[in-house]
């Protein structure tokens, strides 16, 4: 019986993952558009965490700012210099890099 129920809990995970259906992720994805629905001003932490969840770890904030509920970032990786913005905190769009100079 042990052997049916590992393979079960095997099977109920991997179904998880591939859906990626996550209760925990779902439960924080939703009170994290929930605080930038609401307006709410987003603290220099969760403004690095969103960066670096979408570029990498390597990158660190210069400065932000947000404008008619845009967020606009400028961030550094090894010397290059980059402007993102967001709408949603979740989806950055690189605006101007100075790769091409």
């Amino acid at each position: 019986m042990d052997l049916r129920r590992r393979a079960l809990a095997k099977l109920f995970l991997s179904a998880i993952a591939f859906t990626g259906l996550s209760p925990l992720f779902a439960v924080a994805q939703t009170r994290s558009d929930e605080s930038v629905k609401s307006g709410q001003t987003v603290s220099e932490d969760q403004l690095e965490k969103s960066i670096k969840a979408s570029f990498g770890g390597g990158f660190s904030v210069l400065s932000h700012s947000k404008t008619d509920g845009v967020t606009f970032a400028k961030i550094e990786n090894f010397g290059n210099e980059y402007t993102v913005s967001s709408k949603n905190m979740l989806d950055w769009e690189i605006i101007e890099s100075t790769l091409n100079k």
